[in-house]
């Protein structure tokens, strides 16, 4: 339900609407910065949650490395629905 809220109705999360928005350099910009800024907090979180439970250091480190791999390839995939 992209931007939905009470005063826009029900016809702006049909498709057509939510697509002309995807086509406003402006909507482009602020759906990037928010994929970008939910990934980070969320992984980064994970990070933390890591660091703070993980005492091996082999198990740490993979995964991190599990983490990282993991928020790109979500950062590429969203990327791509959102430049389609």
């Amino acid at each position: 339900m992209h931007y939905y809220g009470p005063s826009n109705g029900h016809d702006q999360i049909a498709f057509e609407a939510v697509m002309a928005r995807l086509a406003n350099p402006y909507w482009i910009a602020f759906d990037i910065i928010f994929l970008v800024s939910v990934i980070y907090h969320g992984f980064q979180g994970a990070w933390g949650i890591a660091l703070e439970y993980i005492r091996s250091p082999y198990i740490l480190k993979f995964t991190q490395v599990f983490i990282v791999l993991t928020a790109l390839s979500l950062l590429t995939a969203g990327l791509m629905i959102i430049m389609l």
